[in-house]
């Protein structure tokens, strides 16, 4: 199957680099929360969900890709898609849930800037599958299917940006972390190109070309980079 990789580094630095922090005593309050309180500078994609005395604690990370220059064939149908990324380090006192992780559509307030709103601008039925964190320094797949392709697709065929935001499994399933569970994804500024968040899609397109001396619909597989990403701390 042919492969393309496109590399688009960085996007607006006005939506790089930012998070988002604050801390509760209430479990609920802080999942559910609409807005984070204060801006704090992030360097990572970074999900965390921890407990620190009285205090519970979340974070989100967010990236997203910019399609302008993706050159997807404008009759292509998209067959499948994931989101590659790459984890840089692994802390996690509460195994099971606290080890997994999963990306959303995130629908950003503005995408100029980040938000205090966007902490929980997620949306719950555009979900990527569960994916255990099994170490650090390797990528993970985060596969799509189903409603969420379809939109992806849409998008794609529209040139707009993918926006996404990655949780930590205790934070979507509503289960109270015991201790600290912080795991770090490469940003797209990290100096290994191998290492940046990677968006990777599969479409066919209605072009007969020769395979294997067939001529039939062609298969294309494209690698896009992301783009600028930050992270939300979440809490009263």
């Amino acid at each position: 199957m042919p492969v393309t990789t496109y590399t688009i580094r960085h996007g607006d630095a006005a939506r790089s680099q930012e998070a988002m922090a604050h801390g509760s005593n209430d479990w609920a309050d802080i999942v559910s929360d609409a807005t984070a309180d204060s801006t704090t500078n992030e360097r990572g994609v970074r999900i965390n969900t921890s407990k620190a005395g009285p205090n519970f604690f979340v974070m989100r990370g967010l990236f997203y890709f910019p399609l302008s220059g993706a050159a997807i064939p404008r009759r292509a149908q998209l067959i499948g898609a994931d989101i590659k990324l790459f984890c840089s380090y692994k802390n996690v006192a509460n195994h099971g849930s606290a080890a997994t992780a999963s990306c959303f559509l995130w629908r950003p307030e503005s995408e100029e800037a980040f938000a205090s709103g966007d902490y929980n601008n997620f949306v719950t039925q555009f979900k990527s599958a569960d994916v255990p964190i099994t170490g650090a320094n390797g990528y993970h797949t985060f596969p799509i299917s189903g409603s969420f392709l379809r939109y992806i697709e849409r998008r794609i065929h529209r040139g707009q940006n993918l926006n996404f935001m990655v949780r930590g499994g205790q934070d979507y399933n509503g289960t109270a972390p015991t201790g600290v569970n912080r795991i770090d994804f490469e940003s797209p500024d990290t100096t290994e190109s191998h290492e940046e968040p990677k968006l990777v899609l599969r479409f066919r397109t209605n072009y007969s070309k020769t395979y294997g001396g067939r001529r039939g619909k062609g298969f294309r597989t494209k690698h896009i980079s992301a783009g600028s990403q930050g992270g939300f701390d979440g809490g009263e």
